[in-house]
């Protein structure tokens, strides 16, 4: 949570981790970054599919943008593989099942890349932003009714248990909001929000309208939380198991 001045910025990110277990959010606040091997896969996926994408906006044919990626997936693992916190779970993954992802999420004859990593904001208030960033935002060329073209918002995100369907249309939520307020109230267009994950099933959801005081409501009263320091461990031992704090916490459920 950022302020300036009388003005406080808060991230989606943020919000769902406070609400799973709060402190998660506390640790990181702290500078906690370590990671599993599974962490490690999704990170390193991450930056290797934000590379192909860059490459394809930049003119390169697909071949050249794939082998960008998996040299970037190899570099980004072998940067962190020795400081790993082993959580049982495999540690070796490969940057080449990144080629299967990749044809699953874009069609180069009808989409088109606008923007990798693209940060959006939105403002609930006078004094609250609500943050957050997509990590692929599409057009796809192909006109709906009245010859509205998708924007298609991509988060490369893994689900856990955790994120049930409140967090998800937070998520999509806040997608289409930031978007529309870009573009303006006479520019209007149909939204795909897409989670598309590396190890658990895709979601795409259709962002409803008229969640404004529902996310504002939210917001805040997460943001008054981490604000006033109120940290409290989860009840769900589910989450401690996901959880890559789990054998360091005191209070993990998973220690009792």
């Amino acid at each position: 949570m950022v302020h300036t001045h009388k003005v406080s910025s808060i991230s989606v990110e943020q919000i769902v981790n406070y609400c799973t277990c709060p402190l998660k959010v506390n640790q990181k606040t702290k500078g906690d970054g370590r990671l599993t091997p599974h962490d490690l896969f999704i990170l390193s996926s991450k930056k290797a599919v934000s590379v192909y994408f860059n490459t394809i906006a930049q003119g390169y044919y697909a071949p050249t943008a794939i082998s960008k990626a998996v040299r970037k997936f190899d570099a980004i693992w072998a940067e962190h593989k020795d400081s790993l916190i082993y959580d049982g779970r495999i540690s070796q993954y490969s940057g080449k099942l990144l080629v299967e992802r990749i044809s699953t999420i874009y069609d180069p004859k009808e989409d088109e890349v606008v923007a990798v990593n693209f940060p959006i904001q939105v403002s609930l208030t006078s004094s609250l932003l609500l943050t957050d960033q997509i990590d692929i935002l599409l057009i796809n060329k192909r006109s709906g009714r009245g010859g509205k073209k998708t924007i298609r918002g991509i988060s490369l995100i893994d689900l856990s248990s955790n994120d049930n369907q409140r967090y998800t249309d937070l998520r999509a939520g806040v997608f289409k909001m930031a978007i529309q307020s870009y573009l303006g109230p006479q520019t209007r267009r149909y939204y795909s929000y897409e989670i598309r994950s590396f190890t658990t099933p895709d979601i795409t959801v259709v962002p409803k309208l008229y969640q404004r005081h529902s996310i504002t409501r939210l917001a805040t009263n997460v943001m008054k939380g981490i604000r006033h320091n109120v940290w409290y461990p989860t009840t769900s031992k589910e989450t401690c198991k996901q959880c890559h704090l789990k054998k360091q916490c005191s209070f993990s459920l998973l220690n009792h």
